[in-house]
């Protein structure tokens, strides 16, 4: 932590040492740098790179019918197993009524490993029929013809 301290003052000081008038004085740069140039290069202004969607996280669904409600999450966490290889988590939460009458909620899990084809941004479950399609600008997955939106 020292020894960064130190190498941080010495480089400002001889930063400072080399600006005149708050600008610096090329005669006194050895380097002889161009720092027009430099400046020129840069792009102010500029759109930032589209952020890379990552399949890992939480997503969620909700449904509301007449007769029921449903609240979905899926959890997909990266594998050990392969490359394009995920851990699938999926809880569902379902409660029916009448009226105004609720019936007991209902909760299902399943977890399964799925394989991601990023070509046809789909992750298809091994040993399973469940099919997710990917929606990366939209930061979505479709399973079951349900759009889980990512929350994590």
């Amino acid at each position: 932590m020292k020894a960064k301290m130190i190498m941080t003052v010495s480089v400002l000081s001889i930063f400072l040492a080399s600006c005149k008038d708050g600008l610096l004085d090329r005669k006194a740069d050895p380097l002889k740098l161009d720092w027009d140039r430099k400046l020129e290069s840069i792009k102010f202004n500029s759109d930032p790179a589209p952020a890379a969607f990552f399949i890992a996280g939480t997503y969620a669904a909700t449904e509301q019918a007449d007769y029921c409600s449903t609240w979905d999450t899926l959890w997909i966490v990266k594998s050990q197993q392969g490359v394009n290889t995920y851990t699938i988590a999926r809880k569902t939460t379902f409660q029916r009524n009448q009226a105004d009458h609720y019936f007991p909620v209902e909760r299902y899990q399943q977890t399964w490993i799925g394989s991601y084809d990023s070509g046809g941004k789909i992750m298809q479950a091994i040993n399973s029929d469940k099919v997710i399609t990917v929606k990366p600008a939209e930061s979505t997955l479709v399973l079951d013809s349900q759009e889980f939106k990512k929350v994590e």
